[in-house]
């Protein structure tokens, strides 16, 4: 696998965190991963057991948008240079949906599940556009199963530790994710859209 942006910690760091950050918190506000799309399927068994079919059917509907997202995004950018678009692109759309999150919610829209789900399969939608940055040919992360595993076997080349910080960035993401879905809800996904859109600012 090739990484397309600026190799280096920070890099894989930052990726993680926002892996972890956007699984958590549409795990928290909407009841499906928004990374890891493929543990929805397990998720969308038991939801359909205890939920009802429409519950898991939702959950497993971010598998068709993630990839969508994931390919559609790799034949807009592919004559762009390098992977940095995809990750601000990525970002824009996480700010986005942040802000209308809190707009939403400030007009008491937001209590609609319809439109709390709306929001949260942007929120997959971003996911799978900064997935595509990664230019990797394996079937099985193609599928959506993680950033954080293809990131692992770069990291462990670099020095300091990287893949320590991948891991430490993927858990601080995870925390920070749930942290602010219990308290702000799906708006907290502004913070890693601006942390993306500030690191390709400059590319």
């Amino acid at each position: 696998m090739r990484i397309p942006i600026k190799p280096g910690t920070w890099t894989f760091l930052l990726l993680s965190f926002t892996v972890g950050y956007g699984d958590t918190i549409t795990f928290f506000t909407s009841g499906f991963f928004s990374a890891h799309v493929l543990a929805n399927v397990i998720f969308s068994a038991y939801q359909m057991l205890h939920d009802g079919v429409l519950k898991g059917f939702l959950s497993l509907l971010s598998i068709p948008v993630y990839l969508g997202a994931l390919l559609s995004a790799r034949q807009l950018f592919k004559s762009r240079s390098g992977g940095t678009d995809l990750i601000k692109a990525g970002g824009i759309m996480l700010i986005v949906s942040g802000l209308l999150s809190a707009v939403l919610t400030a007009t008491d829209i937001l209590t609609s599940q319809i439109v709390c789900l709306f929001i949260a399969f942007l929120v997959v939608v971003a996911m799978g556009m900064i997935s595509a940055a990664k230019y990797n040919t394996n079937p099985a992360l193609l599928m959506g199963d993680s950033l954080v595993p293809a990131f692992w076997s770069q990291a462990r080349k670099l020095k300091n530790h990287g893949a320590f910080l991948v891991l430490a960035g993927f858990t601080a993401g995870c925390l920070a994710g749930a942290a602010a879905g219990n308290f702000v809800g799906l708006s907290g996904v502004i913070l890693p859209g601006v942390l993306l859109f500030l690191f390709t600012m400059n590319d």
